[in-house]
């Protein structure tokens, strides 16, 4: 290059081999543009759209406000604050471990002193109808609490949630709620000293959770569904009830496994992998005259039970033949030997059990067992299957010689309780060493869905009697949630400026918050995750790395699971808007770990973000935060909904702030600083947002005082709107014409919505519409993309298409492309040079008027001469692009805005890659959702037989209701037998059924996204290129000055469509081979294994067989005796009705 310019005489010397891409060749262009026109077109276009943005915005008023407010730059140091929040989340932490072991201390401590009444008649408080007067239950009163997420609580008294099969009126039930009534006490105790405890809860083996607050169990989030919830069954309750374990599954899949035996088999192989955490360690081994790995990707070894690796057993299992005999002497030395051998890193090191699933055994193979396993330190489970299997005593003898518990399921209704019993055994050693663990789960989405994703922490509860000897007995688990959002709120997201960010993992690795975490919007209205876990290498992407998960070898990620305290610099790829924009960046990682917790937590700060002396700068200035209104009362406005100005029981809006503290609430809140206030404000952010607030109000009398002066102005360029975001989090705004975004009322069905204009509506419209500002959408001002994009770039002025993102809440949007967004940054500097982000300010126009001003310039350009061929010309199309090949303008179709412009212009967009104007980025999307390809019907859902079935099920139900209430639930229960796991849906109508089939669901999925950005400083380029067609096209490309746009022009010819290869920036489905299957799955990501371990105890007492000792039953050899006849009845019918559909 000279002079700034480029040099063609280089850039058109490049080879032409290099120059071929789907056919395309790209050639010296032989000129037929008015090059001079389209130059000068680039530089006065980009001249005025700055000068229009700056002058309309009001951007001198803003910078002047902040800097004669005495708006000054700070400088942050994120180590030193990242310690200061680990101390203060430290103690936040340690409250409520404390409060726990309060919890676990009182509960052993009351247990020990209850006395088994046989004879008891007690009520409580029943979590399903707490507002219930049915006998055996005690009605509570239920009163909404801003403390606990605006839910309806009662502060004075707990609920009891009883799982669906398990009898509520049991002995074993009323008693244990008898006793743990008591528990209410340390309850309110804990509440008082540290009100940000939402959620304590007992959790009894008996299967009642005791929950304080009191509330309303919320059944389920599919009203057509039974509540199978079973606090037994969960993550906290599993952890907290046993060591990490590692599990051996032999599967017999002999002849005598067929039919029916063969689903109880599988569906019992499937009922233990979901009682493993990722703590827990597993494989499952096939036998029948030979033994065979399950998974021929992990022979010979064990794996770890993450959720994706569960999940694909479980597909694996519907893969099995059934033939020949079973020859235990193959398998159980099989077995052993993979438990033996494991003991490395893929391992738990801890417990060790061999789960049997099989319909008998021939012998006990004491041989066997006497020479692998002399110490009898790896347990044996046996889950014997079939009705007609009535003797089983070798298969007794071999689970009960070795520690360990045999059952007997007849039908599929008795596995999960049988399956649950295996951790309350391996949970003995625990108990018998008194080892009170606490442990902490992963992130995961509350069953109630106002606590959102929690971390639960528990403990194990032991029986202190002493008639309990060395049995071990375990009273059940005390726990404790943690929403996510005290963490996030902790580590005050908005101090750290434009595009940083804040994350936390596990020990596994596993993201507890990452704003990559995909959530997805639930039927109710809250966020869920998509995925139930994710690795932080699966959502932090450096460049140039592979894609195929195999590797999770990143500094930064093992540094975090080893709670080491540092920092690291990275060049990651953003991505920004739901995935639509990608970028290469240069980001400063601080982490450090959270005390008495696996946790550590981390702050991502970008380098230079927007000017090289940016990097670690905030602007500082404060007011004090009364009479904020005052400031704001000339424009319309709101505030970032997210961050923590204050919390207090009034605000019900993000704007309820403002109104609270110039009624001078915060003079009320603020002298109450301490730990316990759920009633503070904070007040550097809100005297920020006060300041900025001032800052800008000159602004705001600008934009008024504009519209009135300059309307003609305004409706040449079609200016519909000025507006500011700030770095307080305020987004303030004057309408023109009011942009709205419509929802169609009329369809309940219907969620998607189009951006439109009041004044587009016709004056007769009878559309029935609510309509909700496009600021009332995008509220989050800093960490808004477009305000990003704004402070990152190098242009002065960023021009956005409307594009919304296309997250689940946005779903089906449509988005009018009749309005794009000019946008400047104001950085704030001093004498030094440096420089800080203060806000963003900008206009809203209309697509059509920044194309009545490109023909115009365009015109003028050419000086009236009938041969300059530029953008006005009929023969000439241009294209106004941004810096990731999105549309901003088309000459031609002004509904082009916002499309990618490989979709319209797939060779050119080739081209302007070769030519390295743009740079092609594949990003992947671990937790996309997919459509199916094509609609198929399960072979096994079946239309009037299943009536029937349905009938016969309701004449039983009518006998069963008649010697027990409670079994209706199990007529949903079994609807959903074929209802979960298909979406057809049957209507009968009189003896007819009609078979709906709605658009089968998404399912999820891996996608390949091509992204393209640009960093292109050049002035010009000129080429052709050779069309599929066979013809030549024309192309001139220029940058746009002072803009992030790119202009590019071609001939129009009709006779050489140049769009044979469309690209697509859309999602694609990735779909491993089989080697790359087995590869993913073969990866073993670094991780930290759990220091709390009790896998043995030498004395322990397992005459009984391994059951669990309770003093109101005996057994024989494993067998329960059931004492209440009533909870027998309910089982037995249970039994009858699950059977029936079997």
């Amino acid at each position: 290059m000279t002079g700034g310019k480029p040099n063609y005489s280089i850039v058109f010397s490049i080879p032409v081999a290099f120059c071929f891409l789907y056919g395309s060749t790209l050639f010296r262009p032989t000129v037929q543009f008015s090059e001079e026109s389209l130059k000068m077109l680039a530089e006065k276009l980009g001249s005025r759209l700055h000068r229009i943005t700056r002058e309309v915005s009001g951007y001198d008023e803003i910078e002047k406000g902040f800097t004669s407010s005495g708006a000054k730059i700070e400088e942050i140091d994120p180590s030193k604050s990242l310690l200061a929040i680990r101390d203060e989340l430290g103690r936040a932490i340690n409250k409520k471990i404390v409060a726990l072991k309060r919890l676990g201390d009182f509960a052993e401590e009351i247990a020990d002193g209850y006395r088994w009444d046989g004879g008891i008649n007690t009520s409580y408080p029943n979590a399903k109808e707490p507002d219930s007067h049915t006998f055996g239950f005690d009605p509570v009163e239920l009163i909404q609490d801003s403390r606990f997420h605006n839910d309806a609580v009662n502060l004075q008294s707990s609920t009891l949630h009883v799982p669906t099969n398990v009898f509520s009126r049991s002995l074993a039930i009323q008693n244990a709620a008898k006793w743990t009534k008591k528990l209410n006490h340390m309850f309110r105790y804990n509440f008082y000293h540290d009100h940000t405890l939402v959620s304590q809860y007992f959790a009894s083996t008996t299967g009642f959770q005791r929950m304080y607050p009191g509330v309303r169990w919320q059944y389920s989030r599919d009203p057509d569904k039974p509540d199978m919830y079973d606090c037994r069954l969960t993550n906290w309750y599993i952890r907290a009830a046993s060591s990490p374990k590692d599990l051996v599954i032999l599967l017999d899949i002999s002849g005598s496994m067929t039919g029916r035996r063969r689903d109880t088999a599988r569906r019992t192989a499937i009922e233990i992998m979901n009682t493993l955490t990722d703590d827990d360690f597993f494989n499952i081994l096939t036998f029948k005259d030979d033994t065979h790995f399950l998974d021929p990707c992990n022979n010979g070894t064990l794996v770890q039970a993450t959720d994706a690796m569960k999940k694909r057993f479980e597909k694996l299992l519907f893969t099995l033949p059934t033939k020949n005999f079973a020859n235990y002497t193959v398998a159980l030395p099989v077995a052993f030997d993979l438990l033996q051998r494991n003991d490395t890193e893929k391992s738990a090191k801890c417990n060790k059990a061999i789960m049997i699933v099989s319909d008998n055994a021939p012998d006990s193979f004491e041989d066997i067992c006497s020479r692998y396993n002399p110490e009898r330190n790896v347990r044996f489970f046996a889950y014997v299957i079939g009705r007609e299997v009535t003797q089983y005593d070798e298969m007794v003898d071999l689970a009960c010689n070795n520690r360990g518990y045999v059952g007997h399921i007849i039908t599929m209704a008795d596995v999960r309780d049988l399956v649950q019993e295996y951790y309350r055994i391996m949970g003995r050693p625990m108990v018998l060493m008194n080892n009170h663990s606490q442990i902490w789960t992963n992130a995961y989405w509350h069953p109630r869905n106002v606590l959102g994703v929690v971390v639960s922490t528990a403990q194990p509860i032991f029986n202190r009697s002493a008639i309990a000897g060395h049995k071990g007995d375990l009273l059940g688990v005390a726990g404790i949630d943690v929403p996510i959002e005290d963490f996030v709120k902790s580590l005050t997201p908005h101090k750290w400026g434009v595009g940083s960010y804040i994350f936390g993992i596990n020990h596994n690795g596993k993201v507890l918050f990452h704003p990559s975490w995909k959530l997805y919007l639930t039927p109710e209205g809250y966020r869920s995750p998509r995925k139930p876990e994710i690795d932080l290498a699966l959502v932090e992407f450096e460049v140039n790395k592979t894609t195929i998960p195999t590797s999770y070898d990143m500094k930064l990620r093992n540094d975090m699971i080893n709670q080491i305290t540092g920092n690291i610099q990275m060049q990651v790829l953003r991505s920004l808007q739901d995935g639509k924009r990608v970028f290469e960046r240069d980001y400063q990682y601080y982490y450090t770990s959270l005390p008495q917790t696996p946790f550590s937590v981390a702050i991502a700060i970008p380098i230079g973000m927007g000017r090289p002396y940016s990097a670690k700068l905030r602007i500082g200035g404060k007011f004090p935060a009364i009479n904020i209104a005052g400031f704001l009362q000339n424009t319309e406005w709101t505030v970032h909904p997210k961050w923590p100005y204050c919390k207090l029981s009034s605000i019900k809006k993000p704007t309820d702030t403002v109104t609270l503290l110039d009624n001078k609430a915060h003079e009320q809140y603020a002298v109450d600083n301490s730990e316990n206030s759920t009633q503070t404000c904070d007040v550097e952010l809100t005297e920020s947002l006060a300041f900025d607030a001032k800052a800008t109000f000159a602004a705001g009398n600008h934009w008024f005082a504009d519209i009135k002066e300059h309307s003609d102005l305004y409706g040449l360029y079609g200016i519909t709107t000025c507006f500011t975001v700030t770095r307080a989090g305020l987004t303030r705004w004057k309408d023109l014409r009011r942009p709205v975004i419509k929802f169609n009322s009329t369809d309940s069905t219907n969620s998607a919505y189009d951006l439109a204009y009041l004044d587009d509506l016709p004056s007769n419209s009878t559309d029935n519409t609510t309509s909700k500002h496009f600021f009332h959408i995008f509220t989050k001002a800093v960490d808004e993309a477009f305000y990003e994009r704004t402070i990152a770039s190098a242009a002065d002025v960023t021009i956005s298409p409307m594009i919304v993102p296309s997250s689940d809440e946005n779903n089906n949007v449509k988005v009018s492309r009749d309005v794009f967004m000019a946008s400047l940054p104001v950085f704030i500097g001093d004498e030094s040079r440096k420089q800080a982000p203060a806000a963003v300010t900008g206009i809203m126009m209309r697509i059509s008027g920044l194309r009545n001003l490109l023909l115009q310039l365009s015109k003028n350009t050419c000086n009236g001469s009938s041969s300059c061929l530029s953008c006005h010309s009929p023969s000439i199309v241009c294209y106004l692009l941004d810096e990731n090949g999105y549309v901003i303008m088309d000459n031609r179709y002004p509904e082009n805005s916002g499309k990618f412009f490989g979709a319209l212009e797939g060779e050119v967009m080739d081209a302007l890659v070769q030519w390295e104007v743009y740079k092609r980025v594949t990003i992947r999307d671990y937790q996309d959702m997919c459509k199916p390809n094509k609609t198929e019907k399960n072979a096994g859902c079946i239309s009037k037989p299943w009536i029937n079935v349905h009938k016969m099920l309701q004449g039983l139900l009518i006998l069963a209701e008649l010697l027990y209430g409670q079994l209706l639930f199990l007529l949903s229960l079994c609807k959903s037998v074929l209802t979960a796991e298909d979406y057809y849906i049957y209507e009968t109508y009189g003896n007819d059924t009609v078979e709906h089939v709605p658009e089968p669901p998404r399912f999820p999925c891996e996608t390949d996204t091509t992204l393209f950005t640009s960093t292109w400083n050049e002035l010009k380029l000129s080429f052709q290129i050779n069309c599929l067609s066979t013809c030549v096209k024309n192309v001139e490309v220029y940058k746009v000055s002072l803009t992030n746009l790119i202009l590019v022009a071609l001939d129009g010819q009709r006779s050489c469509p140049c769009d044979g290869t469309r690209m697509s920036a859309e999602p694609r489905q990735v779909k491993y081979s089989a080697a790359e299957e087995c590869r993913i799955f073969n990866a073993f990501p670094y991780r930290k294994r759990p220091a709390d371990c009790a896998p043995y105890f030498q004395s322990e007492d397992y005459s009984e067989c391994g059951r669990p000792w309770v003093p109101y039953s005996t057994s024989d050899r494993g067998i329960l005796v059931v004492p209440d006849k009533s909870a027998l009845l309910l089982f037995l019918s249970f039994n009858i009705l699950v059977y029936s559909v079997q």
